[in-house]
């Protein structure tokens, strides 16, 4: 277990350079090509070479200083990506937890016991909502609320955009969470389903045991591990689509600060002004980000599958594991 540990984590630094190259190259490599097809950017300004851009940049960051915005008075890439995280971290965690809530209690009600066996709605309700990703569940339910604002002739009854921890939280937590609950409930049920056609549950019943008391003393117990490791890919998936649902609906965290980093922007907003789309491919923006969404990943990845082996030693590692999941 903790050489397991250990090697996964002395992989963490690697992964860190790696994805903050990888976000700086990227950016600087498509912001000169977009600024070589511009019809403004024939200018030919002869740019320093790459390595010595991204030179620049570490030397600054090992002084604590992680860039400045292109946008905003005296703004750093730190700051502003501090200020966009909390947004998420709330948005996410509500999300998340409201696809347990309705995941688990669905799995578990789908499971027939005697014979033991996923009940038939489950698999076309779970289809379905896996096949309708968080950006589509959020595009229909705002052209729902803005057709039923155009009939009624009055306000949407919810915000469709926006930020604020009120009733703008709804479409975006529903948005999110209806993919990994639908994940969550289809797991369990089969893993729930197939514990119980196990020669002990036939022993259990023979000694008077309950369905109920084997159900929640045993089966539940047996199935911990393979559960776990399915809880932390809906985490995972709830985190990829943070970024196009938070886009969707303006809720300025880093999801939508990546979506608009890699976006190609609009000119002017609605308003007039200058959109906050301009910082699009800014990169030492991006070699940030990157690194986040990727760390984040990689721990859960880390901590399910450590967990997981713990709960039960059987699990050799996260590939077994995740047949017992999936397979």
């Amino acid at each position: 277990m903790n050489r397991f540990l250990l090697r996964r984590l002395l992989l963490l630094p690697v992964i860190l350079v790696v994805l903050n190259l990888a976000g700086f190259t990227y950016a600087s490599l498509a912001q000169r090509n977009q600024s070589a097809q511009s019809a403004f950017g024939m200018r030919q300004v002869e740019e320093p070479p790459l390595w010595d851009q991204y030179r620049v940049y570490l030397e600054g960051v090992f002084q604590g200083d992680l860039g400045s915005m292109p946008v905003g008075a005296n703004l750093g890439v730190g700051s502003f990506v501090w200020n966009a995280l909390w947004p998420s971290v709330g948005l996410f965690i509500l999300a998340f937890l409201l696809s347990l809530l309705v995941g688990l209690p669905l799995g578990r009600a789908a499971v027939r016991v005697d014979p033991p066996e996923v009940r038939s709605w489950l698999p076309l309700l779970s289809t379905i909502g896996l096949a309708m990703p968080g950006f589509y569940v959020g595009t229909l339910l705002v052209s729902l609320l803005l057709i039923q604002a155009i009939q009624s002739g009055s306000r949407a009854i919810l915000p469709v955009a926006g930020y604020g921890w009120d009733l703008h939280l709804v479409l975006p937590v529903i948005a999110l969470a209806i993919r990994p609950a639908m994940q969550v409930a289809r797991v369990s049920a089969g893993l729930l389903s197939e514990e119980l056609s196990k020669r002990y549950v036939t022993s259990a019943r023979g000694f008077g045991h309950t369905w109920k008391t084997i159900l929640n003393r045993k089966a539940l117990k047996n199935v911990l591990a393979p559960l776990f490791l399915a809880v932390s890919s809906a985490f995972r998936l709830t985190i990829a689509e943070l970024v196009l649902v938070e886009y969707l609906f303006d809720w300025p965290g880093i999801g939508r600060m990546l979506a608009r980093t890699l976006v190609p922007p609009s000119t002017i907003s609605p308003g007039g002004g200058l959109d906050l789309t301009v910082y699009f491919l800014h990169p030492p923006l991006l070699a940030l980000l990157l690194p986040i969404f990727g760390v984040v990943f990689y721990l859960v990845d880390t901590i399910a599958s450590s967990s997981a082996r713990q709960i039960d030693p059987r699990l050799g590692g996260a590939g077994q594991a995740e047949e017992v999941v999936y397979g």
